[in-house]
């Protein structure tokens, strides 16, 4: 049911308030999404030396000396997926976004990874809004559900929103002292409090597409929409779909994501007149090393990474081959990395079976050297892990859930050990997984097996509900990560192979 929020006698006063009419004003949004701890510059497969906080905030100057009104915003994630994350959870990256000027943040769900009193830190030590218009802690406010600033004359109203499924994607520990607010409902509540009192409505959101689309449907009066937690694209969207385009004249509400890890950096230029944008046109601007280092932030960076580096450059063995960790592969198929750590867990615990999500693995380790830096960035988390006993129907189900998202690139998608599946992705939600055999056997459904898995999914995480059910639960108290490192040091050269243990038909 929705819910909606109530923002008390402000709203009653600045509801009483017009909005004033005003001439056309040109306003230039800036956008970050998906930072996930990548305050260094990183390598892809086409391109090295991308994305990196000195050269995003030299990009950001840049574009603040040839704009007269601009907005910096980020819609979320800026913790968990390398080793500065891990190491510093967020401090570098705050800081950072203070030296170069950001006017406000959408908490996405990674920001709760370290419990609630971490991210209350991290909103301390911000110098700009974290809002979190979707989540509370249990009868209170974490911090600012909406904030209302004043740019060229304009007043706009920027609130977040946080995708409806944040209990499965936030450690269970964590999400019990929250509270959960309907985007829909909330934007709604806010439009009808706040939106005679402001000229332009602005959401960041960190939901799915098709979520992001049945706002705009759902509340035509937000302006703006700026997406996260999922993969960016190129041009701007309406709440009709279609493809993206460049500009649009007179549009309804827009809708923009910029590429993850701050590859890019979004532009998105507004003409505003009268409450309505007469004209959008967005880009992607790319973020290279071909930017000067902006002084300030490199600085900064500087000093975090050599307290990293005397920390992670110990080498602790070496990888034989290139171990995949890739995004699009750990989400959707086997890949070596994903069976050396399911093995690992299953060798450690002595279960039949080990099932790790694959987005608990946030990185590839390339051919060569393996250092403790690596581990830190693959593995990110702090989990625990957890074994419990299954029958051969509830293994079933677990793995049905895992390949339940496979086309959005979700991360419950399960790399085993100790048991092969086949699934076909065509088949309805549910009646997927066509084969499975358990030490090469076929499953039987009223058998118990023991099962190693993370604390994450023990506890329901990433829909694993049907783990909640597994009898004489022990939590071995092991780190994952630590359990990695250890093996890595112990086998000492990995060249850990795809067996067909996971096949999409």
């Amino acid at each position: 049911m929705r819910r909606f929020i109530v923002v008390g006698l402000i709203v009653l006063v600045l509801a009483a308030t017009s909005a004033a009419q005003s001439p056309a004003v040109r306003l230039t949004l800036l956008y970050t999404s998906e930072h996930h701890g990548n305050v260094l510059p990183f390598d892809t497969p086409t391109a090295k030396g991308v994305g990196g906080m000195a050269a995003r905030a030299s990009l950001i100057a840049q574009v603040r000396g040839e704009a007269p009104n601009v907005l910096l915003l980020d819609s979320g994630d800026i913790l968990m997926g390398t080793a500065m994350s891990s190491v510093f959870r967020g401090e570098p990256d705050i800081l950072a976004m203070n030296l170069i000027g950001y006017d406000a943040m959408a908490a996405g769900n990674h920001e709760f990874d370290y419990g609630v009193e971490h991210f209350r830190r991290l909103v301390r030590l911000a110098k700009f809004p974290i809002i979190s218009t979707s989540l509370r802690a249990r009868g209170q406010e974490l911090t600012p559900l909406f904030i209302i600033k004043q740019v060229a004359g304009l007043r706009v109203l920027i609130f977040s929103t946080l995708d409806e499924e944040w209990a499965d994607i936030i450690h269970p520990n964590i999400s019990r002292e929250l509270e959960y607010f309907d985007p829909i409902g909330s934007a709604q509540g806010l439009i009808r409090g706040l939106g005679r009192s402001v000229d332009l409505v602005i959401a960041l959101t960190h939901m799915s597409n098709s979520l992001d689309l049945a706002l705009a449907r759902a509340v035509p009066q937000i302006h703006v929409i700026i997406g996260g937690h999922t993969d960016g694209f190129d041009g701007v969207l309406t709440a009709a779909g279609g493809r993206p385009v460049d500009a649009i004249d007179n549009p309804p509400t827009v809708y923009v994501k910029t590429h993850r890890l701050g590859a890019t950096v979004g532009r998105l230029d507004l003409v505003v007149a009268d409450g309505k944008v007469r004209r959008a046109s967005v880009r992607n601007l790319p973020v290279t090393g071909a930017l000067a280092p902006e002084p300030a932030v490199a600085g900064l960076v500087k000093q975090y990474e050599d307290r990293l580096q005397a920390r992670f450059a110990e080498v602790i063995g070496r990888a034989a081959l290139f171990l995949d960790g890739e995004r699009g592969t750990v989400r959707a198929r086997e890949t070596n990395l994903g069976n050396m750590i399911s093995d690992a867990v299953r060798e450690f615990a002595r279960t039949d079976v080990a099932i790790i999500n694959g987005g608990n693995i946030r990185g590839s380790i390339n051919e060569g050297p393996i250092t403790l830096g690596d581990a830190f960035r693959v593995l990110a988390f702090d989990n625990s892990i957890v074994t419990f006993q299954l029958t051969g129907a509830q293994i079933r189900e677990a793995l049905e859930n895992g390949v339940s998202m496979v086309e959005q690139g979700a991360g419950r998608f399960a790399q085993v050990a100790g048991m092969s599946y086949a699934y076909e992705r065509g088949r309805p939600s549910g009646q997927r997984v066509v084969e499975l055999r358990i030490g090469g056997q076929p499953v039987d459904p009223t058998r118990r097996y023991s099962v190693a898995t993370n604390d994450f999914l023990a506890d329901g995480g990433d829909g694993f509900s049907v783990f909640k059910l597994g009898v004489q639960r022990r939590d071995t108290q092991m780190d994952l990560r630590d359990l990695f490192i250890e093996t890595i040091r112990r086998v000492g050269v990995v060249s850990a192979r795809l067996d067909g243990r996971i096949t999409a038909r």
